[in-house]
């Protein structure tokens, strides 16, 4: 039988010695996580994330329904620390206010009756509160420098008198205190002098506990560690489960200091001990059943055992663990059957990153799917008929979704779509995945590689790339390198040959991939290659070539090139404005619809621009503010509510300072991080949910 009652980690973020808890990112307390039973929440720049359980209104939903991924919480003002435990969770604002919300069937919320509150409420404490702790049935914070506890009190671990009060139905002072932790029964205080007082278990008054001086003060199920000089560790309680990491499940009374050292925080759960050392290392002990401890068993652990690196906080929950890194980013293991993983999976035994819902940075549109970057992570929605989207769902290999999934690599930090294929940048290396019948996706040529693969052949990739029709690019100090199908020498090397390798050629950079040809930019001058039937190289011809050739030299510094089906754009210094060539039946380079322009024209009208898309036969773009299309409509792709094609540049429905354009619909990321697509949906390719067309931008929904 699996326990329901759970016990916060009482030390919500990593402690210096000096007990200040120093930051994650630019600014103080900008993240930090909390676990509970069958729950967990993030906090980041003020804002509050929940996912998991939600029987209770743990997650301050209405509808009380289980969230396997995280979802918004709705709190008065912004967030600096944040705790959960049992079916609760509770945040301190920026005024040193604490609110909190979820179960309240013992008067944890202190409001007098034993409602549950899917919406916060505030406890009435002087301010400022600067700690809170949290377990199934009663609350302890600190308020200007005393503990006070409420709640269920049958056992005096709310410093009451049980024979007095069962439910103590608003905060009473216990003692001095800088930080406060409870167990099953009985609750713990730090003193500013770094003594350790407790209370509960039929004890009404703290007692000391001797032999301890802590830096800080982490309390489980039934057991309690303190971080103590020279950064080791003691521990005090029950230890059946392992719980002080002594070697054995024997020791009682309170143990001397750990022979492990060089620790800077300690975190507790129901039955596991997590701490972290100076270099971000993990180290867990106790029990593991359920893969609490995160190192890929289910094995209990009575000694520290190294589990990863790179960790600035710990979250433990009932039977599940979440780790806050230095980047920034949130991961989970262990039992997950409540969603407390937050990616939806059901169990994890190593740390599976949270994709949490944020402003994105980068956005990319291909044939019928887009991408996009959020904190790191690689989102991509819509067709997955060749693996596009980069994971694979076993009973059909090739679904596609109308709604965000994370792509299975590390922090990207660019990503490019194409016809059935993306590729992304992760630090210096480019991975690619989907189409791969030429070995376009960087591997062996099969039809489809539907996991990411790092491309091999490139000693380091310096940034953007593109994927196009059958071939992707990208380039580095080496020059630009292009592989994939060759027949219309869209690879720009003059090798004829398909290849998995990518060969380079020139010095040109930030590439963009057409249907069968590429353009690139390098010392003010703009090449095009390839495929050129429809003048798309720009060359004032429609043979193609084999090799990159200049198109306008030392005439105007282009900085940012586009490529659609047949036309291509590009942006140019002064006045940022846009030229575009090639194909034009449909006023995809704006103006009169002759059947094609050869060479680059101006666009009328459109100056100031930051950023250009092209795709299919329709082409937008964005200043600080403002998306402007042109061309082809009959799928609503320019996002101007109409169906009507456009030989003059219209303002699309969304506001926006980075544009993509795919082969039919259109994306836009706004100056907040929003992003927004419009056009056909008939794969889910704009992310609404709903495989219908819209007429206008409509928001997506990151997980």
């Amino acid at each position: 039988m699996r326990l329901s009652v759970v016990v916060l980690l009482a030390a919500c973020g990593r402690i210096d010695f000096d007990g200040t808890a120093p930051t994650v990112g630019s600014t103080e307390a900008r993240a930090s996580i909390a676990a509970g039973d069958g729950f967990s929440c993030a906090l980041r720049d003020g804002a509050v994330w929940c996912w998991g359980r939600d029987d209770a209104h743990q997650l301050a939903r209405a509808d009380g329904t289980l969230q396997p991924r995280p979802v918004t919480v709705t709190l008065p003002a912004r967030t600096t620390k944040l705790a959960a435990g049992g079916a609760n969770a509770c945040a301190i604002d920026e005024a040193g206010g604490l609110w909190c919300w979820g179960d309240n069937s013992s008067g944890q919320l202190a409001t007098g009756d034993q409602q549950p509150r899917e919406t916060a409420v505030a406890i009435a404490l002087p301010a400022p509160v600067t700690a809170v702790s949290i377990r199934a049935g009663h609350a302890c914070a600190v308020a200007a420098g005393d503990a006070y506890c409420w709640g269920y009190n049958g056992d005096a671990e709310c410093g009451v008198d049980p024979t007095t009060a069962t439910y103590v139905t608003a905060p009473a002072r216990v003692g001095p205190a800088v930080d406060v932790g409870i167990q099953l029964t009985r609750a713990c205080a730090q003193r500013a002098d770094g003594s350790v007082w407790c209370w509960g278990d039929h004890i009404v008054q703290p007692a000391q506990v001797p032999g301890v001086t802590a830096l800080a003060l982490a309390t489980g199920y039934r057991h309690a560690c303190a971080l103590v000089e020279g950064g080791r560790y003691q521990c005090f309680g029950d230890n059946d489960e392992g719980d002080f990491g002594t070697g054995d499940n024997t020791s009682t009374g309170v143990q001397p200091p750990s022979q492990l050292g060089g620790l800077v925080a300690i975190f507790a759960g129901m039955f596991t001990t997590c701490a972290i050392d100076g270099a971000g290392q993990r180290y867990c002990w106790g029990n593991g059943n359920d893969g609490e401890q995160g190192d890929g068993t289910r094995y209990d652990h009575n000694a520290p055992v190294l589990d990863d690196t790179d960790a600035a906080a710990i979250a433990l929950g009932d039977a599940h663990g979440c780790a806050l890194r230095t980047s920034g980013q949130i991961d989970c293991w262990g039992y997950g059957s409540y969603g407390e993983l937050g990616d939806g999976r059901l169990a994890a035994l190593q740390p599976r990153l949270v994709p949490l819902p944020g402003p994105a940075n980068f956005i990319a549109a291909g044939y019928q799917h887009a991408c996009a970057l959020v904190n790191g992570v690689t989102l991509c929605w819509g067709s997955n008929d060749a693996g596009e989207l980069g994971v694979r769902n076993d009973l059909d290999p090739q679904y596609s979704s109308v709604t965000p999934v994370q792509v299975p690599i590390q922090s990207a930090g660019f990503v490019t779509a194409g016809d059935g294929q993306t590729c992304a940048l992760v630090g210096s290396d480019f991975w690619c995945w989907g189409r791969n019948e030429f070995g376009q996706a960087g591997s062996p040529p099969v039809e489809y590689a539907h996991a990411p693969t790092m491309v091999t052949g490139l000693p380091s990739s310096n940034g953007a790339g593109c994927a196009g029709q059958r071939f992707a690019c990208t380039y580095n100090t080496s020059g630009l390198a292009c592989w994939g199908a060759d027949d219309y020498g869209q690879l720009g090397d003059g090798g004829g040959m398909s290849t998995v390798t990518p060969r380079f050629t020139g010095t040109a950079t930030q590439p963009a991939c057409g249907q069968l040809f590429g353009c690139a930019i390098g010392s003010g001058a703009l090449a095009c290659w390839g495929y050129n039937d429809r003048g798309q190289l720009g060359l004032g011809t429609q043979d193609f070539t084999v090799h990159p050739l200049t198109l306008i030299a030392n005439t105007s510094q282009y900085f940012k090139v586009a490529a659609g089906s047949r036309h291509a754009c590009a942006i140019a210094t002064p006045s940022l404005n846009v030229a575009c060539w090639g194909a034009n039946d449909v006023n995809q380079i704006a103006g009169d619809p002759l059947p094609i322009e050869p060479t680059p024209t101006l666009i009328a009208g459109v100056s100031g621009v930051s950023s250009l898309g092209a795709g299919g036969e329709t082409t937008c773009a964005a200043d600080s503010s403002t998306v402007t299309c042109w061309g082809r409509n009959d799928l609503r792709q320019l996002g101007d509510g109409t169906v009507i094609g456009r030989a003059t540049p219209v303002t699309a429905q969304a506001s926006g300072n980075m544009v993509a354009v795919g082969a039919r619909f259109a994306c836009a990321v706004s100056i907040t991080g929003d992003v927004r697509c419009w056009g056909d949906n008939d794969d889910g390719q704009i992310g609404s949910g709903p495989q219908t067309r819209s007429l206008v931008p409509v928001t997506v929904d990151f997980p």
